[in-house]
């Protein structure tokens, strides 16, 4: 889950999905709760419909999906600005090689 599953932001959003779930009831749910209890093979049942119905509901209405990939992006944001270096170190690297490739082939 991450850092975005701690941001105060997807925690409020997913409270209130949780609210909106309990009011349509499912008590007890969790995002991640709801996939692994209704995963499986097979024709979905009334009750997995019913589930997936509330989940896009609710998901929709506190726009928790949008919330989490909008924290998503600035953690993944920070992680790129704070690792500059490394990743022009690693683009460089990648260069080279395919640089090295492209004269292994040609030869």
């Amino acid at each position: 889950m991450g850092a975005p599953a701690r941001d105060a932001r997807v925690v409020a959003a997913t409270r209130a999905w949780s609210a909106c779930m309990r009011d349509a009831g499912f008590a007890d749910t969790t995002p991640d709760g709801l996939v692994a209890r209704y995963h499986g093979p097979g024709r979905p049942t009334a009750e997995e419909l019913a589930a997936a119905t509330a989940d896009e509901r609710c998901t929709a209405a506190g726009n928790l999906a949008g919330i989490w990939f909008a924290a998503l992006a600035g953690y993944q944001r920070q992680l790129i600005d704070a690792n500059q270096e490394r990743l022009a170190a690693y683009r460089k690297s990648v260069a080279e090689q395919a640089a090295q490739l492209g004269r292994v082939v040609g030869a």
